[in-house]
Order: structure tokens, then sequence, then C-alpha cells
């Protein structure tokens, strides 16, 4: 009730300011009409005409200030959070992908051996992931809730030692850190010694979806 008097009280006290300079400059004009140059008495209409029209200007402002205030205020706040999710929905999707293809690659050569610039590829998209999992998880859970119960796919392995079953079960509220968690590609690597090229390509081509879900999630 405060905020709103306020604001009103913000609208009545420039209209009152610009009738009382609207009705001065009226009189003074028609009072000393005769005695001042033309060249002076027309370039002084100008200027008080383009004062009244910013006084008016500003006054406008304050009513829709007044008036839609609260709506502009929230419109403006969910369009940034929306923005935010966006952004944060496109960087997981990039830096995800740039992972899986990462660990595909490792995962071609005969002794699963990372050379040094990919152990450093996989080292800074290790710690992208740590420092912004606080941002993009409460999303994913979100996300994750509102999936139908078919669609989880820990329900796609049978047995409990499959890497799906580990990453969708074991890593079900955050299945992209099994691969991110290792502190470099060679432990990595050496969780992943037991499985198959194969199996670790089907479980990424299904977080790969995830991932474009996700973003349509966010878009949608």
């Amino acid at each position: 009730m405060k905020d709103r008097f306020e604001a009103w009280l913000q609208i009545i006290i420039p209209t009152i300011a610009s009738l009382i300079f609207g009705g001065v400059s009226l009189y003074l004009l028609t009072q000393f009409k005769e005695q001042l140059p033309v060249w002076f008495y027309n370039a002084l209409i100008y200027v008080i005409y383009f004062v009244f029209v910013a006084i008016l200007v500003f006054f406008l402002i304050l009513i829709i200030r007044a008036a839609f205030g609260d709506w502009l205020r929230k419109q403006i706040r969910e369009f940034r959070q929306r923005r935010y999710r966006r952004k944060l929905a496109r960087n997981l999707f990039d830096k995800w992908f740039e992972l899986s293809k990462l660990v595909s690659v490792i995962l071609k050569k005969k002794n699963r051996k990372p050379t040094k610039v990919q152990s450093q590829k996989y080292f800074d998209l290790h710690l992208w992931f740590i420092a912004n999992r606080t941002r993009f998880l409460p999303e994913w859970h979100s996300f994750d809730f509102y999936r139908t119960g078919a669609a989880h796919e820990s329900e796609y392995w049978d047995s409990t030692e499959d890497l799906g079953h580990k990453v969708f079960t074991k890593y079900h509220r955050d299945p992209f850190s099994y691969f991110y968690e290792p502190l470099n590609a060679n432990i990595l690597m050496y969780h992943l010694r037991n499985e198959s090229p194969s199996e670790v390509n089907f479980v990424i081509s299904k977080l790969d979806e995830l991932t474009l879900e996700f973003a349509r999630w966010i878009n949608r």
C-alpha cells in the first residue's frame, strides 16, 4: 500500500509542477509579448515548448512505471531467467558433446592411452563440469522429474554390472558425472577397462539423446 501511494505521489507532483510551469509561462509570454524582440520571443516559445514536452514525457514514464511497474519487472525477470536457462543448456550441450567425442576417440586406441593434448582437454572439461554442476543440476533434476517413468534409461539394462545400469542408476541424479568425475582421462579409462567400445558408445548415445531432450525442454 505504501509503495503504491509513493508511486502515485511521484505522478501527482510532476503533474502539478508541469501545470504551474505551463501557466506561468503562458502568463509571462502574454504579458511581455509586446516588450520582447520578435526573435527572442520566438526562441523563448521553442524553449518553453521543448521543456513542456520533456515534462510530459517524464510524466508518461512515471504513469507507466506506476501502472505497469510490477508487471514489467516480472516480465524482465522471467526473460532473464529464460535466457540464463537457455545459455546453461547450450553450455551443457556443448561441453558434454566435447567430452563424449573425446572419450570415443580415446576408446578407439588399442591401449586406450590418451595423448597429452587429450589429457589436458579432459582435465579442462572435468574442471568445467565440477565448477558448473551446481548451476545445471537443479535444472537437470527438474527435467528428470517431469519425464515419464518409461523414459528412464535404467530400464534398458537387466544386469547391475552393465555400464548403462551403473550410469543411469548409481549416477541417476547426474549421469554425466560417471564420465567427468575422474580426475584425469587415465582414471576414466581404468574404470572403463572391462567395457567394450560398443557398450560405452551406446551409453554415450543415450546421454546424447538426453542432452538434446534437455535442451528442448529448456526451450519449451
